[in-house]
């Protein structure tokens, strides 16, 4: 949902430059305070930090005016927009939905993705196929978005519509309530269900509620212009650097056909096996560098946590060593917690022999595919990459390359010869979605005013 979007600046109203912050009373301030939603895209990690798609560009706009960041993390759309319009913070962000009537006290900075509200209801019950499956059922949705606005604007022609918007409840928690059947329909952004589903793999979309809309960061009306044009100058230069692009890819460039039979079996190996294993992932992550739960997340794709596991080509163990490799690092492949250390250490050994030129996550993912194909044929899908055109160091080109391995012609070009290069694409693309699960299904005890601490968010007071 980010490709081939327009830039866009939507809903901006005349502002009074004579009253409200402006660019200049934050530098001077030295913090750019924003309510950030705490949706599936926005984690939270150990005791240093968040990350996310909305935070990570929150951290670079904030950079690029010379503020620091302050973060209030909220639970709903609704309360981020309530925060900005009582002054309490200068944003807010999230993936807010740009739709429905202009608010007197608030206005949207330039749209930089689009959404849709998707009705959701649990797999073996009747399927919502439109607005008229709808009446009679109890339906919740989140305040304040484009959900809210499209389901009264069917009100209107069917009065016995009813829906409820329950106090501080975020897409998630809605989610959690049809999958247990406490209520039959929930309404949530496409985003949010994208990034939850294979927590929920027996939830299912019914059907769209209204057309694609545009989201955007919101401030109040009061703001000074020197704002927008702030926002407007950001935005213009993230879509030149691709640095939008860039994250979309890191956040969501994973997500693509959901595969119902693979979810439910990860989520039945994650309640039955997994909690064994659990401490030499933690173990391995702590003298690796590398996060445990992206090395839990490699272990089930190669073994699906099963420390018997072997394949026709003779690798074994939780994380699937050839013998000359387990030789290497000194473990017991049928060892778990060797199994597990050594593939650790294997990934980090490969992470470090990558060329310096390779960063930021891109330098893990090509980890992963070195991991699966070898650094031999990854150099050579790198090198195909630049004779193409594109850059050899940015994981989103170099998998677009790696699948042409397969075809002779190509592979009489290259050094190292054929190789099944969309398998490794597969590879990297199934763990990274384990690895968001992982997130999800391990951040179950983080409350949002520890998070907030963590941030550095105080008492806030009226601009």
């Amino acid at each position: 949902m980010m490709r081939g979007i327009a830039f866009g600046v939507l809903f901006f109203l005349c502002a009074c430059e004579s009253r409200g912050p402006s660019i200049d009373s934050l530098r001077a301030g030295g913090e750019l305070r924003v309510a950030l939603v705490s949706v599936p895209h926005t984690y939270y990690l150990e005791p240093g930090g968040i990350l996310g798609f909305d935070y990570d560009l929150l951290r670079e706009f904030s950079a690029s005016i010379g503020t620091r960041l302050k973060v209030s993390m909220v639970e709903t759309r609704a309360q981020a927009i309530d925060l900005v319009t009582k002054r309490k913070v200068h944003l807010a962000a999230g993936l807010l939905p740009v739709s429905g009537p202009k608010h007197p006290r608030l206005r949207f900075g330039p749209s930089y993705s689009m959404m849709q509200s998707q009705v959701i209801y649990l797999g073996g019950t009747p399927h919502p196929r439109n607005v008229d499956d709808l009446v009679g059922k109890t339906i919740e949705i989140l305040g304040g978005g484009s959900g809210e606005i499209e389901l009264k604007r069917l009100a209107q022609t069917h009065p016995d519509l009813r829906w409820q918007i329950p106090e501080r409840r975020s897409s998630e928690q809605l989610l959690a309530r049809v999958n247990t059947g406490e209520i039959d329909y929930a309404v949530v952004p496409s985003t949010d269900f994208m990034v939850l589903r294979l927590k929920y793999p027996r939830l299912e979309i019914g059907f769209t509620l209204g057309n694609m809309v545009a989201t955007a960061w919101a401030l109040a009306s009061r703001s000074q212009l020197s704002i927008d044009r702030a926002l407007i100058n950001f935005f213009i230069a993230s879509e030149k650097d691709e640095l939008r692009e860039r994250l979309w890819d890191r956040y969501y460039g994973h997500y693509g056909h959901f595969d119902f039979v693979d979810a439910r079996a990860f989520l039945r190996g994650y309640g039955e096996r997994f909690p064994a294993l659990r401490q030499y992932f933690l173990d391995a992550g702590a003298t690796s560098d590398i996060d445990w739960r992206l090395l839990a997340a490699l272990s089930y794709q190669e073994s699906h946590w099963d420390p018997d596991a072997r394949s026709p080509t003779g690798v074994r163990g939780l994380m699937m060593l050839t013998k000359s490799t387990a030789k290497q690092l000194q473990v017991s492949r049928l060892d778990p917690a060797q199994a597990v250390a050594g593939g650790a250490r294997y990934l980090a050994q490969l992470r470090e022999r990558l060329p310096g030129s390779i960063t930021g996550d891109d330098r893990l993912w090509f980890a992963l595919a070195a991991y699966n194909i070898g650094l031999g044929h990854l150099e050579d899908a790198r090198a195909l990459t630049q004779t193409r055109g594109h850059n050899p160091n940015r994981w989103r080109d170099v998998r677009s390359v790696l699948p042409s391995l397969a075809k002779p012609s190509v592979a009489a070009t290259t050094r190292f010869g054929k190789a099944r290069g969309g398998q490794a694409v597969h590879f990297v693309t199934n763990i990274r979605r384990y690895f968001d699960a992982m997130r999800q299904l391990e951040r179950r005890s983080v409350n949002l005013e520890n998070l907030n601490q963590v941030v550095g968010v105080g008492a806030m007071s009226t601009l």
